[in-house]
């Protein structure tokens, strides 16, 4: 409603079990939203797309509501092959967001896109939610396959102006840059994520295009896209990249400053803290790096400690003149199967980013960015 609210008022009211303002206020909104759909549940496609609203709010909470609404659109027509794709895109976010990612969720998606292209066989977003699952399926269980780019670029051609498509096109020609390095894939994925942006500007998919309008140079275009996806994204995705986009055009300040911002999520947290490292050590007080450093190991959570951040230790390393750490982690990043994928990409981070300066023109650096170990 917008009206300002006595929180401590609120605070002290025994109306309800908990006496957190913003769980509180989440129950209250979740339960106007179920009210709601009792009243306005005989049409199955206005429950598809409420569902596909929530669904891209990106909340475990908003994804199992749209679950929700996808199965009573079932209920009313079981031919509604959207809700099938619908629910496939929920059990898939399980995976994506670390919720619960066990692969039978990506087994239950695949089954509901059975079921959908049965009813209506080529829809853009049964092609859409499949390409993902494929991605999925080889980026979190390493189940490699050579299928993706074919099963991207037919679906692109069946349908050239759907946005979705082109975005998840020209993720696929990222990826195959980033594991062989060649440009001809990096102008590919460009075009393709440009032809999404034209489709859909603020769309959150926008954010790999931003990105390789950074990787370009081209960081006031990238801008221009970060703050367009801001307009209706809920998710904070946007703006973490605005603070990376600011940060490898070497405006400091403004990076820091959004940096700052984060406290949650708690995985933009953790990579904000780094970032904020990483803008210390340009400044090259070992000293305030180290304690910075310690503190982060301090309030890292269990499932984030064997996380590489190769790239932003490298950077720190190499900002503080530790050249000997600066290269075991620059090899490692190289190395690492977790990353070894997105090398090329990290190799062109590393030619913005003004911490690695001095050695650039190392034979030793030169080599690893040319992917040679």
């Amino acid at each position: 409603l917008n009206v300002d609210v006595d929180k401590a008022l609120t605070a002290n009211s025994n109306s309800g079990s908990t006496r957190d303002y913003t769980a509180y206020d989440t129950y209250l909104k979740g339960n106007y939203i179920l009210s709601r759909l009792k009243g306005q549940n005989d049409d199955p496609w206005k429950l598809y797309h409420q569902g596909n609203y929530l669904l891209g709010r990106l909340t475990k909470e908003s994804n199992d509501l749209a679950i929700s609404l996808f199965n009573q659109a079932i209920v009313i027509d079981r031919n509604c092959a959207e809700a099938y794709i619908g629910l496939a895109q929920c059990y898939a976010n399980y995976v994506n967001f670390f919720w619960d990612a066990g692969v039978e969720w990506l087994e239950a998606a695949e089954s509901q896109l059975e079921k959908a292209q049965k009813i209506s066989p080529d829809l853009p977003e049964y092609y859409a939610a499949l390409i993902k699952i494929c991605l999925l399926r080889e980026d979190i269980f390493n189940e490699r396959s050579e299928v993706v780019l074919t099963l991207a670029k037919n679906a692109v051609e069946k349908h050239p102006n759907n946005s979705h498509l082109n975005f998840l096109t020209g993720y696929c020609y990222l990826r195959k840059f980033g594991e062989a390095g060649e440009e001809a894939d990096f102008e590919k994925a460009h075009k393709y994520n440009e032809r999404g942006f034209m489709l859909n500007p603020s769309h959150l998919n926008n954010i790999k295009y931003a990105e390789i309008l950074m990787l370009e140079k081209e960081f006031h275009k990238a801008i221009e896209v970060c703050q367009l996806i801001e307009i209706s994204d809920p998710s904070s995705y946007s703006k973490f990249k605005l603070g990376e986009v600011y940060y490898y055009m070497g405006d400091l300040d403004k990076s820091e400053e959004i940096f700052r911002q984060f406290e949650v999520p708690l995985n933009f947290k953790l990579h904000s803290l780094y970032y904020l490292v990483m803008i210390e050590a340009h400044k090259g007080d070992a000293e305030e790096v180290a304690g910075m450093l310690k503190e982060i190991e301090i309030m890292k959570p269990e499932e984030y400690r064997n996380l590489p951040f190769y790239l932003e230790m490298a950077s720190i390393s190499f900002g503080i003149g530790d050249e000997d750490s600066g290269y075991r982690y620059l090899e490692s990043l190289f190395e690492d199967q977790q990353t070894r994928g997105d090398k090329f990409i990290y190799a062109k981070l590393t030619e913005l980013d003004n911490n690695f300066d001095k050695y650039r023109n190392e034979e030793r650096f030169q080599n690893l960015m040319r992917g040679a170990n």
